[in-house]
């Protein structure tokens, strides 16, 4: 690694020479000049680049190794296989729009109605730090691809067509079995899933006693309920306050409608609630008989 006299802001300067000396792979051996970082394979990102993407005092360090590792693994899958290659890699990510996650102000694609939802994108092959895994499925800022000179519209298109396509796999899921949690579909997890227009759709049609509209809990990234007659209302918030950050999904329930994801308002005394409240009737399975 050589340094020659960076000039940028000293908590950026800090937070590459910690990814120069704590990251184990050869993206550590980088060169420091005062036009920016040089990353090994040719790739050359700027300080204005850095400072402009990575915002967040608090995680300046995991901002800046993330955008540093998710801008070598886009120019090597590039170098290897041409710009369409990102259309196989690239899935949709939607996260709560509070999320520990959120790489910045201007990482999403678009925002569901209702401002407690909004849709990315995600690399499959890393994780949410651009760490390489092959089975993981890590978040990916709009300005890595700009940087990298790909043009964003088409591959957020193809990763809007894979999300429709899993919320309808979800929706023929849910409307077969309406009581089970929600689970993840493909590359969806359950917050993604929220934000396809077909799986909203089927959430609030034919349920019993629903016009329009239903609650959800959705604590974990990867699990969700539709009924909440039968969860104690303060199991959402318990669940989510004990839930890693990463995985976290929404800290309060939902309101869900064909259009709009909600946030119920903080507040209230939600233990008071599950003591006073009767129990919601049980859902009947109908005999079965074998022949």
């Amino acid at each position: 690694m050589t340094v020659t006299d960076p000039r940028p802001a000293l908590e950026l300067r800090r937070a590459v020479l910690a990814f120069a000396l704590r990251e184990p792979t050869d993206l550590a051996d980088i060169a420091i000049s005062d036009g920016g970082v040089h990353l090994p394979g040719g790739t050359a990102v700027s300080w204005d680049e850095l400072a402009a993407h990575c915002t967040d005092e608090a995680q300046l360090p995991r901002q800046v190794a993330r955008w540093l590792r998710l801008r070598a693994r886009v120019a090597a899958l590039v170098a290897s296989a041409g710009p369409d290659v990102l259309l196989a890699h690239v899935r949709p990510l939607a996260l709560p729009a509070d999320h520990a996650l959120r790489p910045g102000p201007h990482w999403a694609c678009r925002e569901v109605l209702g401002g407690a939802l909004q849709v990315g994108l995600a690399l499959r092959g890393v994780d949410d730090d651009g760490r390489s895994r092959d089975d993981a499925l890590g978040v990916l800022p709009l300005g890595v691809l700009r940087c990298a000179g790909i043009e964003v519209e088409p591959v957020a298109t193809c990763a809007s067509r894979y999300l429709e396509e899993m919320g309808e796999l979800a929706a023929e899921r849910l409307l077969r079995s309406p009581h089970a949690p929600m689970r993840p579909v493909g590359d969806c997890d359950v917050v993604t899933l929220l934000a396809s227009t077909a799986y909203r759709h089927a959430v609030v049609r034919d349920a019993a006693g629903v016009v329009g509209l239903r609650c959800a809990a959705v604590p974990d990234r990867r699990r969700g309920w539709l009924d909440l007659g039968r969860v104690d209302p303060a199991f959402a918030l318990a669940a989510a306050s004990l839930t890693d950050p990463d995985r976290r999904g929404f800290s309060r329930p939902l309101l869900v409608t064909a259009d709009e994801v909600v946030q119920v308002r903080d507040g209230g005394d939600p233990t008071r609630y599950a003591v006073s409240d009767p129990l919601g009737p049980d859902h009947v399975e109908p005999v079965q008989r074998l022949h």
